[in-house]
C-alpha cells in the first residue's frame, strides 16, 4: 500500500464491477485476497504514459497468473499519479476464458454510469488527448477512414478480446470499416479517462448501443503523432454468441 495516496479516489475492476472507493476500502480487499495468492505474479508487460515530478498518468499493460486469481488474466489498467502516489486505478480485461461459475459468484452489478465517463482529469499532455479524442469521435461517427489515417503506415491495431492483429494502415482502414457497426469499440463509443503522455498512454470508454457497457484501449505513438500501436480490450463475455462469432469472422479478409 506504500504506493497508494491516501487521497485514492477509486480502484475499479471494471470486468467484475468492483468498485473500492478510498485506501481503506482498497486495503480491506487486498488483505483478504493477498495472503491467497501464493507463487502467483503480477507484472507489467508494457507501461505507456508520463509521470513527471512524481504527477502524471499511464496505462499499464500487465498480465495476472492463473494462481492469483484463477485465470490467466491480460489486463489494461489506467493509472493516475499524483505527488508519487497512485490516486486512482482501473482495470479493463476479457473474462471469456475465465471460469464461468467462478466469475458469476464473484462479480458485481457495475455502478452507471461508467466509471469511465465520471472521473476527475488525468494529468497527461495535451498529444494523448487530442490522438484520443480524434480516434474516438470518427470511430463513433463511422469516419473509420478517417480513424484509419492517425495511425503510421505500419501501425497495428489489436483487439486483445479477439486475440486478433491488424497490421498496416490500409488493413486496419478496411478492418475498422468491417466492424464499425459490430465492434463495442465501434459506432457511438464515448471518450472516458484519458492517461498519458507524447509518447503514449490510452483511454478508457463507454458504449450506450452495445451490451459491452465499457471498455480500455492502449496506444503507442511516434514522434509524429501517429499511433504506432492501438490495443483494445472489453468483456466478450457480455456479447452474444452469434455476436462473438460475427466479430470473429470479420477479422479475415474479404477475397479481392
Amino acid at each position: 500500500m506504500e504506493f497508494i495516496s491516501r487521497d485514492l479516489s477509486v480502484y475499479v475492476d471494471a470486468t467484475l464491477g468492483w468498485e473500492l472507493n478510498g485506501y481503506d476500502a482498497l486495503k480491506e480487499v487486498w488483505a483478504q485476497h493477498m495472503p491467497t495468492w501464493g507463487e502467483g505474479r503480477s507484472y507489467p508487460t508494457r507501461i505507456l504514459g508520463e509521470v513527471n515530478g512524481g504527477t502524471g498518468s499511464v496505462m499499464l499493460e500487465f498480465t495476472d497468473t492463473p494462481e492469483l486469481f484463477g485465470g490467466d488474466m491480460r489486463v489494461l489498467g489506467a493509472v493516475d499519479v499524483v505527488d508519487g502516489k497512485i490516486t486512482r486505478w482501473a482495470d479493463y480485461w476479457d473474462s471469456a476464458a475465465y471460469d464461468g461459475k467462478r466469475f458469476e459468484k464473484i462479480k458485481r452489478t457495475p455502478v452507471d454510469p461508467p466509471l469511465a465517463l465520471r472521473s476527475k482529469p488525468a494529468a497527461t499532455s495535451a498529444r494523448i488527448r487530442d490522438v484520443a479524442s480524434k480516434f474516438v469521435e470518427m470511430v463513433s461517427g463511422g469516419n473509420t477512414e478517417g480513424a484509419a489515417t492517425l495511425f503510421s503506415y505500419d501501425g497495428v491495431f489489436e483487439d486483445l478480446s479477439l486475440n486478433m492483429r491488424i497490421v498496416g494502415l490500409p488493413a486496419i482502414n478496411r478492418y475498422l470499416a468491417r466492424v464499425n457497426h459490430k465492434s463495442p469499440f465501434g459506432s457511438g463509443v464515448k471518450l472516458g479517462h484519458v492517461v498519458g503522455g507524447d509518447a503514449g498512454g490510452g483511454f478508457e470508454w463507454a458504449s450506450s448501443s452495445s451490451p459491452v457497457r465499457t471498455g480500455a484501449v492502449s496506444l503507442s505513438i511516434n514522434t509524429e503523432g501517429k499511433i504506432t500501436r492501438a490495443s483494445i480490450v472489453y468483456d466478450s463475455r457480455n456479447l452474444s454468441a452469434t455476436s462473438r462469432s460475427e466479430l470473429a469472422a470479420l477479422t479475415l479478409e474479404p477475397l479481392q
